[in-house]
């Protein structure tokens, strides 16, 4: 009986951990893209537009 709540202690350790890792990591991803879409916004492009008249 003393196995059971050891390994339902780890599990739920384990468990809990995982879920602050895996949305510490969605959150870097997130801010990593939103950061990528702000510097191709923020850069010129070279392509040639046209002029106006």
């Amino acid at each position: 009986m003393r196995v059971v709540k050891v390994l339902m202690l780890c599990g739920l350790t384990v468990g809990c951990l995982g879920s602050v890792f895996g949305s510490k990591a969605a959150a870097g991803f997130a801010r990593n893209l939103r950061q990528g879409q702000y510097d191709a916004i923020q850069t010129p492009t070279q392509t040639a537009s046209p002029r106006r008249a």
